[in-house]
C-alpha cells in the first residue's frame, strides 16, 4: 500500500511528531476569497524550525 511507503519516505526528512504545516486550519467561502489571499496565508503560517 501506499501509505506506508509515504510514511517511511515522510520520516526521512521529518520525526518526533513534526509536520510541514501547522495544526491550524483555514476555512473561507470562495466568493470572498482570491487565490492570493490562500497562498498568503500558506506562506504566513509558522513552519518548524
Amino acid at each position: 500500500m501506499i501509505v506506508p511507503v509515504l510514511r517511511t519516505k515522510l520520516r526521512q526528512y521529518f520525526w518526533h511528531n513534526v509536520t510541514p504545516w501547522s495544526g491550524s486550519y483555514f476555512a473561507e467561502s470562495v466568493c470572498d476569497t482570491t487565490i492570493g489571499m490562500v497562498h498568503q496565508y500558506i506562506e504566513l503560517q509558522n513552519r518548524p524550525g
